[in-house]
């Protein structure tokens, strides 16, 4: 699933344009494509999926910044950020790009889609690079969280990737080693299930 990305894509020579190509950024397509290399871990306590309350909040980030620390070594770590906004026949949803603007992040893409797809979504995708325990970081974490932003993309320079989205966080580890030592490390916050979702 290859996307027509644009040469100002092309030329910024991203983590993740050097991992993935031209794959689009996507996490639930990169986790469909690199499933060995992946791993879901749950936010809150017992799988609970909604953040209700300032203490939910508070366990989903400090599970982040753990897992965050894990993998990318250090939380003063620049990361490149790749935030998607959905629209459908060029009109936006429920996810607000206003949100993301006014957090620092700039419009990267415009119009990426999924060529097996002809329902009319298409996404403008915005990014930026970020230091992993900045008050945007955290802030776009939260708003995950809470499903008022789309699943986004934190991409170190090696091209792990950690994805959080309303439940937890989907991680691609740069091989099955290191997805092996995460979920050693986290396996309290791994789901039961065969298909690790």
């Amino acid at each position: 699933m290859k996307s027509s990305l644009t040469e100002s894509w092309r030329e910024q020579d991203t983590a993740f344009q050097r991992r993935f190509g031209t794959e689009l950024p996507f996490a639930w397509l990169l986790r469909k494509f690199h499933a060995p290399e992946w791993i879901r871990f749950y936010a809150l306590p017992q799988a609970q999926r909604a953040v209700e309350t300032s203490d939910d909040n508070g366990e989903a980030i400090r599970r982040f910044h753990e897992i965050a620390t894990a993998l990318f070594g250090e939380l003063n770590t620049l990361v490149m950020v790749l935030v998607p906004i959905r629209k459908f026949n060029g009109k936006y949803g429920r996810y607000k790009l206003t949100s993301v603007a006014r957090l620092g992040f700039h419009l990267i893409v415009s119009d990426l889609r999924d060529e097996t797809d002809d329902s009319g979504i298409a996404f403008d995708l915005y990014g930026g690079m970020q230091v992993i325990c900045s008050d945007n970081i955290t802030r776009l974490t939260s708003l995950a969280m809470t499903d008022e932003v789309l699943q986004f993309l934190l991409v170190s320079d090696a091209g792990e990737i950690i994805a959080p989205y309303d439940g937890g966080f989907d991680i691609i580890c740069s091989n099955i080693e290191r997805r092996d030592q995460l979920k050693h490390q986290f396996s309290d916050w791994i789901s039961p299930r065969h298909d690790g979702l």
